[in-house]
């Protein structure tokens, strides 16, 4: 999150701003180049690079399909820009991931789901005209967080500016400074409990708030795929025949889709252990059911998109009957240190074991195989609202 956007520490003082504030998804090349050349002023100004004849800031990270470039334009007028990239299990790459590989890619391993915003930039002049424009553009971090449910908020940080982030925003240092591409200066990593700060945040800058329509129109990409992208569940039953060939896991996988494309959206969100046991025709969990399940959340099962088919979803259930759902970074955590707290009160639950569940959805990739959407029909809208326990 480190940048050439300078951030003080005010409060958002004029509230009608937002009537003018427009964050723009950059997808045109047009849209693009107009950004790679805001950061090129931005860093040209505070030293951070050398002056090129190019006079555009560009990296391999941008055409990413984990990568999400927006500009935040304020009276129509381009005033800044960041980029979020979402890392999780299956999307493994950013600026961050590659830096910090030996910090971030075992998190990764644990199923934690990791929002690193990148090349925060801001025009120089608008931004001495607009105090409150860092913490308008620093808001689609919390949106994105928000949106793909994440446990973690990065940010690369001067060793000067760690203390400023750690009274403001509450992140912690999780890697010493050191060299990182396109920095002239080390950089430390520095991490948000993003669950645990929320609340604190929100109610320090409620600016950060957002909505899920909000959210949905900065991040939601699948609704705007044309129809000759969209894949079938053959498509799918295709590519496992072919890939798997004579592997045991592969009639399992079968019969788990079979039963996603003829059940209805309630019984979708239903696939717990237990009912996909009696899926399978197992009487119990063993190793090839375990394998399919593999497969099925990690197997990159097309070449247009990242994602596999199922994901693997946690949830707790409180003495009050509560429930609250549960990353599989936390679920891992607690297994292996034997502690749980309480998502809301931070409370430790000591019985915590015969609270929390495993369960799998169907990604946003199946999904569209399974609902095909019609007009601007929101895929998540299809999501039941519910989470069973095992």
């Amino acid at each position: 999150m480190e940048s050439a956007a300078k951030i003080v520490s005010v409060p958002i003082r004029n509230s009608s701003l937002f009537e003018h504030v427009d964050y723009r998804l950059a997808v045109t090349p047009d849209q693009r180049e107009e950004i790679y050349r805001l950061r090129y002023k931005a860093y040209l100004r505070e030293g951070a690079i050398q002056e090129s004849h190019e006079q555009r800031v560009v990296d391999q990270y941008d055409e990413l399909p984990n990568s999400w470039i927006f500009g935040v334009y304020i009276h129509d007028e381009l005033c800044s820009s960041v980029r979020i990239s979402v890392l999780k299990p299956s999307w493994r790459r950013s600026g961050a991931a590659d830096a910090f590989a030996d910090i971030l890619q075992p998190r990764l391993d644990r199923g934690e789901v990791i929002i690193d915003p990148g090349r925060f930039v801001a025009d120089p002049v608008r931004a001495r005209r607009t105090f409150e424009l860092p913490y308008l553009t620093l808001r689609l971090c919390y949106m994105a967080c928000e949106y793909f449910e994440a446990d973690t908020a990065l940010a690369i940080v001067r060793p000067e500016h760690q203390a400023f982030y750690r009274r403001v925003f509450t992140h912690e240092t999780i890697a010493e400074p050191r060299l990182f591409p396109g920095f002239r200066k080390p950089v430390a990593l520095m991490a948000m409990d993003v669950r645990a700060s929320r609340e604190r945040v929100f109610a320090r800058y409620p600016v950060m708030r957002s909505t899920a329509f909000e959210r949905r129109m900065c991040f939601e990409r699948a609704a705007s795929r044309s129809p000759a992208s969209q894949h079938t569940l053959s498509d799918f039953e295709d590519a496992l025949s072919g890939r798997l060939r004579d592997d045991p896991a592969l009639p399992l996988c079968l019969k788990i889709l079979d039963h996603l494309a003829t059940s209805d959206g309630t019984e979708r969100g239903t696939l717990n252990f237990r009912v996909l046991s009696r899926v399978v025709g197992k009487a119990q969990v063993d190793e090839e059911l375990l394998r399919a399940l593999t497969i099925m959340t990690t197997l990159q099962i097309v070449t247009t998109s990242t994602e596999a088919l199922l994901v693997p979803k946690g949830s707790f259930l409180d003495h009050n009957g509560v429930e609250f759902p549960v990353t599989l970074g936390r679920l891992s955590a607690a297994w292996r240190s034997q502690r749980f707290f309480h998502p809301q009160t931070g409370m430790p639950i000591d019985d915590f074991e015969d609270r929390v569940s495993l369960y799998f959805e169907p990604s946003s990739l199946l999904r569209e195989a399974l609902h095909p959407p019609a007009g601007a029909r929101s895929f998540r809208e299809s999501m039941p609202s519910s989470v069973p326990l095992i």
